[in-house]
């Protein structure tokens, strides 16, 4: 690995300071994220990006070195002024899960035989979080990419409304590409029934999960178990841990929902079509 792909996988996120003007921007290819401090007030320029990037590394530098006013005012960035009485020095930026369930679609029907189990391990898209140091007030919540809305049932009457992304469900990680606006999430499904589990569609609740980072910044989620019982049922146990200690993973963000509750039953439709 070169020195500069080092710096890169560095992680993005932590604690930083801002001295009045300067500021940070976060680089995704053209998907840029900048914030500058003045003494009551932060100043936040989005440049979102319509498709979402392949690139493996998120590229933190200093606003003033690159980014000159005509830039950051300009229609392909979305100011946001957010004011205080005395803004701080201080922002904790953390990466998040997403704000709803996730519909991960792999690029194939997949048939998990009776009496069988098998581990997907799948990625899913983060957001850019930042919280002031002093109260922990979520002062911005900006997704790398948005996914497009979903809704996920069994009619229009019945199910909830997700994010979608079409994506390979991979049964050997070493095959699934990591980059860091993305967590990467293992998926054991057990089928208890007597028939074969068909299924073109996972919804995934990642507002539930905790991320973690391991080697080379890379984030994951604890792991989730789906459980199919009957033909109705599924028992959801979230893990408490992280997914491999060998990556020597570290907690970085709390669940979105957070529950005392590690078991949930949830209905088939719900989770699987």
């Amino acid at each position: 690995m070169s020195s500069t792909e080092n710096r890169s996988a560095l992680p993005w996120w932590g604690i930083h300071t801002f001295a009045e003007q300067p500021g940070w921007t976060w680089a995704l290819e053209n998907r840029t994220i900048t914030i500058r401090r003045d003494p009551n007030e932060w100043k936040v320029w989005d440049r979102p990006q319509q498709e979402e990037s392949s690139a493996a590394y998120i590229h933190k530098r200093p606003a003033e070195s690159v980014d000159e006013p005509e830039e950051v005012y300009s229609p392909h960035f979305t100011l946001t002024r957010l004011i205080q009485d005395r803004s701080h020095t201080e922002l904790n930026i953390l990466p998040a899960l997403a704000d709803r369930f996730m519909v991960v679609s792999p690029s194939a029907t997949l048939h998990l035989l009776p009496g069988e189990s098998a581990t997907l391990f799948v990625s899913t898209p983060l957001w850019f979080t930042a919280k002031t140091t002093t109260n922990q007030t979520l002062v911005l919540d900006l997704p790398f990419w948005r996914p497009s809305d979903s809704w996920f049932g069994p009619s229009t009457r019945e199910g909830e409304m997700c994010y979608a992304k079409y994506t390979d469900a991979r049964l050997d990680l070493s095959l699934l590409e990591q980059r860091q606006h993305r967590a990467v999430t293992p998926v054991h499904v057990i089928n208890k029934a007597k028939d074969v589990l068909t299924f073109e569609r996972i919804n995934i609740p990642v507002p539930l999960l905790t991320l973690y980072s391991g080697e080379n910044a890379q984030l994951w989620t604890n792991q989730l178990t789906l459980t199919r019982n009957d033909d109705r049922d599924i028992e959801v146990d979230i893990a408490q841990s992280a997914p491999f200690d060998h990556l020597n993973p570290t907690p970085v963000n709390t669940a979105r929902l957070p529950s005392e509750r590690r078991t949930l039953m949830r209905n088939l439709s719900s989770l699987f079509a």
